[in-house]
């Protein structure tokens, strides 16, 4: 199957994938990348293992370096900015003990 790389995660060490089938973004784990380094924009080839909601690369081949340029910055710019967190209402419980 034919994917685009999205982004790559700087957390859990994994590139996001948009497949060819339109179904749920796939993972391709950064321990598979040995002798090819995807970057963000590159088709690939990939292999997936479906397991539950869950599409992991097994293995992957670069088909074309940079077919989508930009993509990284297009899927920002259609998100937004991102929202401000919630704040958080927090209670500290102290206890003193006589001595």
């Amino acid at each position: 199957m034919e994917a685009i790389v999205l982004s790559r995660s700087k957390t859990s060490q994994a590139f996001l994938l948009w497949c060819e089938d339109q179904g749920a973004l796939a993972i391709l784990p950064l321990s598979l990348c040995t002798r090819e380094m995807p970057e963000v924009g590159d088709l690939l080839k990939v292999d997936l293992i479906e397991d539950g909601l869950s599409r992991i690369c097994s293995g992957f081949s670069i088909i074309t370096v940079g077919a989508l340029p930009g993509v990284g910055q297009m899927l920002r710019h259609m998100a937004g900015p991102p929202e401000p967190p919630e704040p958080e209402n927090r209670v500290f419980l102290s206890l003193v003990s006589p001595v």
